[in-house]
């Protein structure tokens, strides 16, 4: 049934479709995989509101009170629900133990269901924090502010928008060399990309932007320059119009 369903919209998308837009490059070749043809694709990012990345300190000290954390702590988070979080509970075996995890947007009995066979994700030498889905949008931004690091361990983001708001709020990130995060983020140009399940290379990639200072501080300046102007809202809508004249043109 599912080969059916391809068969006909491969044949809706390359004879009666002008255009298909997907959000990023990796997506594009996965399509043209599937048999839709290169010349009907388009791609064209997805953006973000840039007026939403403003620190709110009172409401940063008062979630960093309530999670018992200090500005001395060193913080790994994870902005995500159900991504591929088991890399990131392997490569915490090869980090200080001193240092420590905040998860938000998963739970600790949201992992055992999603991934039953994996190592729990409270059994590493860290303190770890799971706050689980955070409806708040405005609470979640703020979040970024309290991570010395945040992690993307996914291995099916056709985009990344957490690296993007991570990125914007000052806070460094380090991703999965994978789909479409690498058209968010270059390799020690405004982030660190990690092989696909090498723990080992996703600890060193974490270790050096905690340790690194000079390399932290690039990344930073850069991952600020890609959020409020390669991935702005703006941005995106310009492209769009852009692309709408294109085909109203021909």
């Amino acid at each position: 049934m599912f080969g059916l369903n391809k068969f006909f919209q491969n044949i809706f998308n390359n004879y009666f479709c002008d255009k298909v837009v997907v959000v990023s490059e990796a997506l594009k070749e996965i399509f043209i995989q599937r048999g839709i043809k290169e010349s009907k694709l388009k791609v064209i990012h997805n953006g973000t509101p840039t007026e939403q990345y403003q620190a709110n300190l009172e409401l940063i000290k008062k979630l960093q009170t309530e999670l018992g954390y200090t500005d001395d702590d060193i913080i790994i988070g994870c902005v995500a629900r159900y991504k591929n979080q088991p890399q990131f509970v392997k490569a915490l075996q090869f980090l200080p133990k001193e240092w420590k995890v905040l998860y938000v947007g998963l739970d600790e009995k949201s992992y055992r269901n999603r991934f039953p066979d994996e190592p729990d994700i409270l059994d590493v030498p860290q303190e770890v924090k799971c706050l689980g889905i955070v409806n708040d949008k405005a609470t979640v931004i703020q979040y970024y502010s309290l991570m010395t690091v945040n992690v993307l361990p996914s291995t099916m983001d056709g985009f990344g928008l957490t690296l993007v708001e991570s990125m914007a709020m000052g806070t460094p990130v380090v991703a999965t060399n994978y789909a479409g995060i690498p058209d968010v983020v270059q390799h020690e140009e405004n982030g660190l990309l990690y092989e696909n399940e090498n723990y080992e290379d996703f600890a060193k990639q974490i270790k050096r932007l905690v340790e690194d200072h000079n390399l932290r501080n690039k990344l930073l300046e850069n991952g600020k320059k890609t959020s409020f102007e390669k991935f702005s809202i703006e941005n995106t809508i310009n492209n769009y119009e852009k692309f709408f004249k294109e085909i109203l043109g021909s």
